[in-house]
């Protein structure tokens, strides 16, 4: 972009064009954040603080979690009956994002607020309010039994059949007694609805106030260690602005023109930031001439159609809020109609898509707007209706309807090839094993992904999937994750059977079920005894009683009748235990059972998955990067990925197998990079703190953007695979869109929000 408007600046032969000067191009995080670097001392922010991703704030999320439950005077609160664990920490960090990203505002007071502290404050303020009168309505009102599934339908007055001996008054009063039963049945029902979803919003509140409790802490902590995530920039940076005039007006001097970019995708907070940084209202009044001597010109450009982002607090309104804080009247308004970018046919494609969101003729207000995919409201901002440039190629569109995902798979493999024979049947410039794709293909979510990129793999086609979770997902790099956490948890049976299952060792079934049961025998064994030391079983039963002595023991303690600190050693020999024990001893009772009943290959796989095992413990407290190349030497994943690339591409070349074989390491050790820049300064970096991290932030799926994934984007690939929200503002040669199933994707999740 800033390229293409410095050409366009130079050509229009516009006054001033030759002493044009290159401007400053920054995201909004970006921007608010260089405000706290510089000024951030004065309201007590450290210009050391680390910017915190969402998996080193998971991690910091996690830590305060455990003390508070470790508290004592936590324990009443009764925690473990309302949440699991997981559960609790994401339902903090969402809260924590939800404050952040639409807590500033002006009451009706005109109080501002602009600090976690003081949002928390407000939001408990509320939260015991509610609480309080739901408990009023509640009272000692009960639900006596669980509501049906499926509300009644509305009664209605029926006759009941005349029989023998009755007459037309008795069926006059039968029916409306049967009416009246029927009408109080469906009263109740709805009367203990209500009473049900009083309860229901009734322990909501209580959550909500463990969660205040929690985000305070996990804020005062990020403090404490010097970290922060963009949200705690934009809002010290609103801090700063508002309580230092003198900072407004020098930006005011520094920059006469400010382009606000994708404004639809800015939260509430940035907004409100924007409009105190640069709108110089009164402030010649407050802080003399000083503040008022130069004016920023602002220009807000974006599509509420393309506003993806209200998850996060942004909204379509935001342009109507703009227009009231800058004072914005139509002739400073500006429809940018012309797409310069797609073809007749996809614009055409696009226009009709959007249409029930216009309306016909761009009038967002016509009778056509009911038509809507979503009930959110896009129409507070008019659109209209785009238009190509002169010179617009027709392009070409297609939709293809599948019966099965298979299938549908298989004609995205065929256009795959379909679209990498024309690039270089038309003399691309773009080679075979170019870094830049030919083909997208975008996705709703993630969880497709591997099976499409699989198939087109097998079709010889390189791929690159987009996204940290995919990082991590390759099977290389899990398979070195999978020794890793085994190596660190010796309980992580998970990872070591998965292992054990890859072609490296290929254990059959009957050699993992031989396996499963030797350790399930050596761990009764250390059970019993444990129990009979401590006198809880006879000390001279029959091994052969010994399995079923032990599970007897913690069936009683599971039901109460014995003390349930029995259940507390939940294991003490693990099947990792078991394979690392010392295979040259002869006289070793467990080493002996598993060359008696594992096959020959099993037998030797298990030997050299023990040796591997043994040597990459052995350096686990060594640094991390010395570990991960351990870890990659000792499964030969190095060699495996380069010998596969070779017998799977077609035009491999030396080159491209010696980036093969550094792949799986370096993206490792990417990982690893920013695990220690982030964590390095608020904990001592391990490797199960690594494992930790590297877990959280695949769940999250939150490092797109950072080096770790951008790593995994230099490899050479014909094809990309990402989701449309990464896909945004890109473009490719072709790009296949796939999934679109009614209620999927589009996704209706937004239109039945439920409590």
């Amino acid at each position: 972009m800033l390229s293409r408007v410095s050409a366009e600046v130079s050509a229009s032969g516009a006054n001033g064009a030759k002493s044009f000067l290159k401007p400053e191009v920054m995201t909004y995080d970006a921007f608010f954040q260089s405000i706290v670097r510089r000024y951030g001392l004065l309201v007590g922010f450290n210009q050391n603080t680390m910017p915190l991703s969402d998996a080193g704030a998971m991690e910091i999320i996690k830590s305060i979690i455990g003390k508070y439950l470790d508290n004592p005077q936590n324990h009443n609160k009764n925690l473990n009956k309302l949440y699991d664990f997981d559960t609790l920490c994401s339902d903090v960090m969402k809260l924590c994002a939800e404050i952040s990203c639409s807590m500033i505002g002006v009451d009706a007071q005109g109080n501002t607020c602009s600090s976690v502290p003081q949002a928390v404050q407000k939001i408990r303020e509320w939260n015991n309010e509610f609480a309080e009168h739901l408990k009023n309505v509640i009272g000692n009102k009960k639900v006596e039994s669980p509501l049906p599934a499926k509300s009644p339908a509305i009664p209605k007055y029926k006759k009941v059949k005349k029989t023998a001996g009755m007459s037309a008054e008795d069926v006059t009063k039968t029916s409306s007694e049967k009416f009246k039963q029927a009408c109080k049945k469906y009263e109740k029902y709805w009367d203990d609805s209500c009473l049900q979803l009083c309860v229901n919003l009734y322990n909501s509140c209580v959550k909500r106030d463990i969660l205040l409790d929690l985000v305070l802490q996990f804020d005062a902590e990020k403090k404490r260690v010097n970290m922060a995530q963009f949200s705690d920039f934009t809002i010290a940076a609103y801090y700063l602005v508002t309580h230092f005039p003198s900072i407004c007006a020098q930006y005011r001097n520094q920059y006469s023109q400010v382009l606000l970019d994708e404004y639809q995708d800015t939260s509430t907070t940035q907004a409100m930031l924007i409009n105190t940084l640069f709108h110089a209202e009164n402030d010649a009044e407050n802080d003399g001439d000083f503040a008022a001597s130069k004016r920023t010109h602002v220009m807000a450009v974006g599509d509420p159609f393309q506003a993806i982002y209200s998850f996060r607090g942004a909204s379509t309104g935001a342009f109507c809020k703009f227009e009231q804080d800058f004072n914005i009247n139509e002739q400073n308004k500006y429809s940018l109609t012309v797409t310069r970018r797609n073809s007749l046919f996809i614009l055409k494609v696009a226009n009709a898509l959007t249409e029930p969101m216009r309306g016909e003729n761009g009038d967002n207000s016509t009778q056509n707007a009911s038509r809507r995919f979503s009930s959110i409201d896009d129409r507070e901002v008019q659109v209209e209706t785009l238009k190509p440039k002169e010179d617009a190629p027709n392009g070409t569109i297609a939709a293809l309807f599948m019966p099965s995902q298979a299938e549908e798979i298989d004609a995205v493999v065929r256009f795959a090839q379909k679209i990498i024979e024309k690039q270089e049947s038309q003399g691309s410039q773009v080679s075979h094993v170019s870094r830049e794709p030919q083909l997208a293909i975008l996705f709703r979510s993630k969880a497709n992904m591997p099976k499409y990129a699989e198939k087109l793999e097998s079709a010889g086609i390189r791929t690159s999937i987009v996204g940290y979770s995919s990082l991590i997902e390759k099977p290389a790099v899990k398979d070195v994750l999978s020794l890793l956490k085994v190596v660190q948890d010796h309980s992580d049976s998970n990872s070591l059977m998965r292992l054990l299952a890859t072609p490296r060792f290929a254990l059959s079934t009957s050699d993992l079920s031989a396996l499963a049961a030797i350790a399930n025998s050596a761990n009764t064994e250390y059970l019993y005894n444990i129990y009979s030391s401590a006198g809880l079983l006879e000390a001279d039963l029959p091994k052969s009683q010994w399995d079923s002595a032990v599970r007897n023991l913690r069936n009683k303690a599971n039901s109460g009748e014995i003390s349930g600190q029995v259940i507390n050693i939940y294991g003490g020999v693990y099947l990792a235990d078991l394979i690392m024990r010392d295979f040259s001893t002869k006289n070793d009772q467990w080493v002996n059972q598993m060359q008696q009943k594992l096959s020959i290959r099993g037998f030797d796989a298990v030997k050299r998955l023990s040796k591997i095992l043994h040597n990459v413990e052995g350096i686990q407290r060594n640094s991390l990067t010395n570990v991960m190349q351990a870890a990659v030497q000792a499964l030969n994943v190095d060699i495996d990925t380069a010998v596969g690339s070779a017998l799977k591409y077609k035009d491999f070349s030396n080159q491209i197998i010696l980036d093969d074989m550094r792949s799986v390491l370096d993206s490792l050790n990417a990982i690893v990079e920013t695990y220690i820049q982030e964590m390095g300064e608020w904990q001592d970096v391990s490797l199960r703190g690594l494992i930790s991290w590297i877990d959280s932030a695949k769940n999250l799926d939150s490092q797109s953007g950072s080096s770790v994934s951008s790593s995994s984007q230099t490899e050479p690939a014909q094809v990309v695979l990402m989701t449309v929200h990464q896909s945004k503002g890109l473009q490719w040669p072709a790009v296949a869109v796939v999934g679109l199933n009614e209620g999927a994707f589009p996704s209706n999740q937004g239109d039945s929000l439920k409590d």
